[in-house]
């Protein structure tokens, strides 16, 4: 039971992570070529 429920957490933090990487990072990346461009 424990096992389990740990196993899901660690699965939706791999998930919560994978996204967050997919839409945090090209935000950052047009944030510096934004920042780029207008100096």
């Amino acid at each position: 039971m424990i096992k389990n429920k740990l196993y899901i957490i660690t699965k939706v933090k791999k998930v919560i992570t994978f996204y967050s990487y997919n839409f945090i990072f090209p935000q950052i990346l047009f944030f510096i070529i934004k920042f780029a461009f207008l100096n």
